[in-house]
C-alpha cells in the first residue's frame, strides 16, 4: 500500500561534496524558510483575532506578512532546484539518449544560473540603492532594504546549485562520467 506514497525524504540529486553541501545548504533555508512562514501564520491569526473578537489588529500585520514573505520564497527556490522540484514534460525526451537529455539538462541549469545571478545581483543593487534613500514602509517605518537584502542568499545560493548542476550535466553529455542506466 506504501509504495506510492512519498515520504518526503530528501532526495539529494547533487553529485561531488561541493553539489551536497550547497543542497544541504538549501534544505536548511528552505527550513528557515518554512519557520518564517508559520510565524506569518500565527501573526496573521493574531491579528485576524485581534480585530474580530477586540478590534484591536497588530500594526502594520500586512507590511510584515509582505516582507517576511518575499524573503521565504526567495529562501525556497534552492530546495526546489535542488530535488528537482520544477515541472519537466518529457513527453518528447522519454526517448532520447541520457547524454542527449543531459545537454538539454545543462543548457537549462545554466540559463537558471544567468537568471539567478542577475536575480541576486539586481537585489542586491536594490538593497543598497533603497538603504541610501532611507526608504521605510509606511505604518512600522521598518527599513525596507532589509527585505530586499534578505532575499539575495536564496538567489545567490540557486546560482550556486544550478551552476554545480551545469556542470554535472555536461560531464555527462560530454562522456566524462556515464550515468546509471544510459542507453
Amino acid at each position: 500500500m506504501a509504495e506510492g506514497i512519498d515520504t518526503g525524504a530528501p532526495v539529494d540529486i547533487a553529485t561531488g561534496a561541493v553539489g551536497h553541501r550547497l543542497t544541504v545548504m538549501a534544505r536548511w533555508m528552505a527550513l528557515a524558510g518554512g519557520l518564517v512562514l508559520v510565524g506569518i501564520l500565527v501573526l496573521v491569526v493574531v491579528s485576524v483575532v485581534g480585530r474580530k473578537l477586540f478590534a484591536v489588529p497588530v500594526p502594520g500585520d500586512v507590511e510584515l506578512t509582505s516582507v517576511t514573505a518575499a524573503v521565504a520564497s526567495a529562501w525556497f527556490f534552492p530546495w526546489c532546484f535542488a530535488v528537482s522540484g520544477d515541472v519537466k514534460v518529457d513527453f518528447f525526451t522519454n526517448r532520447w539518449s541520457k547524454r542527449s537529455i543531459a545537454t538539454l539538462e545543462a543548457v537549462g541549469a545554466l540559463l537558471v544560473t544567468v537568471l539567478a545571478v542577475t536575480i541576486a545581483w539586481r537585489t542586491s543593487v536594490a538593497a543598497v540603492s533603497i538603504h541610501e534613500f532611507g526608504e521605510i514602509s509606511a505604518i512600522l517605518g521598518v527599513p525596507t532594504w532589509i527585505s530586499y537584502a534578505g532575499m539575495v542568499p536564496g538567489f545567490a545560493l540557486l546560482a550556486m546549485l544550478a551552476l554545480d548542476r551545469f556542470v554535472q550535466e555536461l560531464r555527462v553529455a560530454m562522456g566524462f562520467i556515464t550515468p546509471a542506466g544510459s542507453r
